[in-house]
């Protein structure tokens, strides 16, 4: 019995921790930047296997993954954030991250970032394929990629790498809240 136990709780450990996606994207002036993972799974989540990918100005997926920034040595409790900002971010945003300076920051609103686990896209904002000019939109306003924060709204609980249905056509639809230019009032927790 035990040999049937073991790889049904591999496999549903492996389901489990694949349920951390983003919660916040921050694309702010100048080098404002963060983004926040969320783990809505009943336990801490060990981030070795987990990549941020990221896709400038038009490209695919394996743009993306060649582009990865590992989150191994790192963890996120349950119900926690793990938050990534890059390295110039303004002092008085910088109180919640938990990186200051990787690659993954290097974004403006027309470049797509993905979460990744085990090589495998989990989560994304923006779309692979051809630029989409300043960004994308998202609640049916234009270019909220750029220079605006996105949080996810409470209702979603899973990562969603269908970013038209993720990104919605208005506020009803959509899988974000999106904010105005500089807005870090939600960052830190979800």
């Amino acid at each position: 019995m035990k040999n049937y136990v073991l790889p049904s709780l591999l496999l549903f450990s492996s389901l489990f921790a694949q349920n951390l996606f983003f919660s916040e994207y921050i694309e702010g002036s100048g080098n404002n930047k963060a983004l926040e993972i969320y783990n809505p799974t009943g336990a801490t989540v060990d981030l070795s296997g987990y990549e941020i990918w990221r896709i400038s100005n038009g490209g695919d997926w394996s743009e993306g993954q060649g582009n990865a920034v590992e989150l191994s040595g790192y963890s996120v409790p349950s119900g926690d954030v793990f938050v990534v900002c890059n390295s110039s971010i303004a002092e008085e945003f910088s109180g919640e991250c938990d990186i200051l300076g990787t690659t993954a920051t290097y974004y403006n609103g027309d470049d797509a970032v993905g979460l990744a686990h085990n090589g495998v896209l989990i989560d994304a904002i923006g779309e692979e394929g051809d630029d989409p000019g300043s960004g994308w939109a998202v609640a049916g306003i234009a270019n909220a990629t750029g220079e605006h924060t996105l949080v996810r709204k409470s209702s979603v609980t899973q990562g969603n790498t269908d970013w038209e249905s993720s990104a919605g056509t208005d506020v009803c639809d959509s899988e974000w809240s999106v904010y105005d230019q500089n807005t870090f009032d939600y960052l830190g927790f979800h």
